[in-house]
């Protein structure tokens, strides 16, 4: 958990600029330089207030449309999201649901060097 009582992990990504965006078969991993944000949930994304589910069409490229974006907040609802808003006003939303659970893990959040920050479960 994040260092200091009370603040979600995910506040670690504050200020970090977006700096890779991976696909992998089932799941999309966000990179910060040395911190990568794993979405075994495949996030929503909203951009200019239109949002883009996995079967969207121009879902990938909204994604792609973060990389160089600054993460402003971040919002940690347990059993219902994690919520990254960006300065742009863009946001991704990874839910908590157990009802769109994908695997045993939700999201995690760890360093290059392989450091598990957190991970995220359905509850």
């Amino acid at each position: 958990m994040f260092e200091k009582a009370g603040l979600s992990s995910l506040e670690r990504l504050i200020g970090r600029d977006v700096s890779a965006v991976c696909f992998v078969r089932t799941y999309v991993q966000l990179i910060f330089e040395d911190v990568t944000f794993t979405c075994y949930t495949c996030p929503s994304v909203s951009i200019s207030e239109k949002r883009f589910e996995t079967s969207s069409a121009g879902y990938r490229d909204a994604l792609c449309g973060l990389i160089g974006q600054t993460v402003q907040s971040v919002l940690e609802r347990p059993r219902k999201e994690l919520t990254l808003d960006f300065e742009s006003g863009d946001r991704i939303e990874v839910s908590l649901r157990f009802e769109d659970s994908s695997s045993v893990e939700a999201a995690m959040l760890h360093a290059t060097g392989g450091e598990i920050f957190d991970v995220w479960r359905y509850e």
